[in-house]
């Protein structure tokens, strides 16, 4: 079994990228509208955790305000926590913790 050393402040349920350019794609950037871009449904604000996939490094931000629609779970951020969250995933502030997380292969896990 292999480990990954993450890059990390906490697991969360996010989004993994491959590129800046993925990346600002994906933080659909905030509108005016409080309705879901995907499905219509309402957008309640909350603070989730952000995650981003770059090159096998792993990058989890907690404590992210965003609005969170309430039927199919899309985040929609502010221009300005797009920003810091570019500025994170370019490695321009320190963590404040790492983890050590087991990866598995789905491939070569044996049934029982």
């Amino acid at each position: 079994m292999g480990l990954r050393i993450l890059s990390a402040w906490d697991f969360g349920r996010g989004v993994a990228l491959n590129n800046s350019r993925s990346l600002l794609a994906a933080l659909k950037i905030k509108k005016s509208a409080m309705r879901c871009v995907c499905c219509g449904g309402p957008l309640k604000s909350g603070t989730v955790t952000f995650s981003y996939e770059d090159e096998e490094a792993y990058i989890f931000v907690e404590h992210v305000p965003a609005d969170v629609c309430s039927h199919c779970g899309e985040k929609v951020y502010s221009p300005a926590v797009a920003d810091m969250l570019l500025d994170i995933a370019q490695r321009k502030s320190e963590p404040v913790k790492m983890l050590h997380i087991p990866v598995y292969d789905f491939a070569q896990t044996k049934r029982t």
